[in-house]
């Protein structure tokens, strides 16, 4: 994360199934949805705030507006 809040994902994760997508969440005070992935390095699209939790979940192609699955991956920044 810079100084500004801009902050990248750094995975190497498998494609997603067939029909699904990654989605990244940015937790605070409520649940953000951030941008769509596939599973390789990306620039998320919310400054980040120190503190902050972002989860990565394995959604319908399109992305939907809630997590409908667990986190695959979560790390607090």
């Amino acid at each position: 994360m810079t100084p500004s809040g801009k902050a990248a994902l750094a995975v190497d994760l498998p494609p997603p199934p067939k029909g699904k997508t990654y989605e990244t969440w940015v937790i605070d005070q409520g649940v953000h949805r951030d941008r769509l992935c596939d599973g390789r390095p990306a620039v998320l699209d919310r400054k980040l705030q120190p503190g902050v939790t972002v989860k990565v979940t394995v959604e319908p192609s399109g992305g939907v507006d809630s997590p409908t699955t667990q986190p695959i991956l979560s790390a607090q920044v």
